[in-house]
């Protein structure tokens, strides 16, 4: 109870800076407009997420994830490392607060994209001046759905799968700071607006 407590008296205090946290169903363009962001927003911070999977070819340390063992990450869990973890398909996916908090509290930007639940918890330690949610609305699930399937073939359970996580993440759109469109043709105009929402974080801050 003493560890909760101490918890909630640290990140509720005030901190300067702001985390923007970028949110939307899989295949709303969110790592298009991320890396757009990164290239006009150098001040901003983008930390990568640990994760417990293991590294891919195309990937190495650090890009996209932190790469740890499982029992390194079960370890972390146990020292309070993270402001937020979950586990997918037996994998385990976190936020480590050595990413974010020393930059909130220093006045500085972080951003980085994230999973509902993950804000969600977020949204219980953290004091709401200290963040800002922007959805992607890629569209209904038809347009969604297609998009989907372009880049990859999936079978009709993972594909229902998605769709019910669609509903959840459409529902919390009504609770995000910002939404933004980026139905099919609208990349440009999604760049634009996010460009336009970043500024207006970074100037009234």
């Amino acid at each position: 109870m003493l560890h909760a407590l101490c918890f909630i008296l640290r990140y509720t205090k005030y901190m300067p800076g702001i985390f923007i946290i970028l949110i939307g169903p899989s295949g709303s363009g969110k790592n298009t407009l991320l890396q757009h962001v990164k290239k006009i927003f150098p001040q901003i911070h983008f930390p990568p997420s640990y994760s417990s999977r293991e590294m891919r070819p195309q990937e190495e340390e650090g890009n996209p994830y932190h790469f740890v063992t499982t029992d390194k990450f079960k370890e972390m869990i146990v020292k309070d490392d993270f402001l937020e973890w979950a586990e997918y398909s037996g994998n385990y996916y976190g936020t480590a607060k050595e990413s974010v908090i020393p930059y909130l509290e220093k006045g500085e930007f972080v951003m980085k994209e994230m999973e509902i639940q993950g804000v969600r918890e977020l949204k219980d330690k953290m004091s709401a001046r200290n963040l800002h949610t922007i959805f992607i609305n890629a569209g209904d699930w038809d347009d969604l759905q297609k998009r989907i399937l372009s880049r990859a073939n999936m079978d009709p359970e993972d594909l229902a799968k998605r769709h019910e996580r669609f509903k959840k993440e459409m529902e919390f759109s009504l609770e995000a700071d910002t939404v933004i469109k980026n139905e099919d043709g609208g990349v440009n105009e999604a760049k634009a607006s996010i460009e336009e929402v970043i500024r207006g974080i970074l100037e009234t801050t």
